[in-house]
């Protein structure tokens, strides 16, 4: 007897805490936008060559946002690198193909075109400024799920979908 009184009791504090989160509406902790960016990065065999590259995508200082570098390795040569930076809240991105910060840009957030068609499950659209490579780069899309991140800088018609870098799970995070 004593069992299904504490399973009563049981039964009436779970009931009384589910009656108490539908009432008060739903009380999950805030998800960070850009928490899919967040990990080690690698893509085998860039631009069609030997070699790799890494991406490295870490909470920063402040945990405002996730920060890295790239670094290419090309036919077995050590290239400049670039870096990345994406606001947990998904904000705003940075992102230099080069050291130089010649290749790139940095942006806010944009709403997802109309029309463009679906990818990975997260996804994130930023507008760039200064505009990177030419006056037709309109978006930097960025994509991803556990296994796969995907940048890909494209113009507003969708004219080059090609992804810049097509990256797997590293597993140093």
């Amino acid at each position: 007897m004593m069992t299904s009184r504490k399973t009563s009791r049981v039964a009436a504090t779970l009931a009384a805490l589910a009656l108490g989160a539908c009432a008060g509406g739903p009380q999950v902790e805030a998800r960070h936008d850009m928490e899919f960016v967040w990990g080690c990065w690698v893509q085998k065999q860039p631009f069609g060559r030997d070699g790799v590259v890494f991406l490295r995508l870490l909470p920063n200082a402040d945990r405002t946002a996730y920060e890295g570098r790239l670094s290419a390795y090309i036919d077995n040569e050590a290239q400049p690198g670039g870096r990345a930076s994406f606001a947990r809240d998904g904000s705003q991105a940075t992102f230099f193909l080069d050291e130089e910060e010649t290749i790139g840009g940095a942006g806010a957030r944009a709403p997802t075109p109309v029309g463009w068609p679906q990818g990975l499950p997260s996804r994130a659209f930023f507008t760039p400024q200064p505009i990177p490579h030419d006056d037709n780069t309109e978006y930097l899309l960025v994509e991803g799920d556990e296994e796969r991140l995907i940048l890909t800088v494209t113009d507003r018609e969708r004219a080059n979908l090609q992804p810049l870098f097509d990256f797997e799970r590293d597993g140093c995070d």
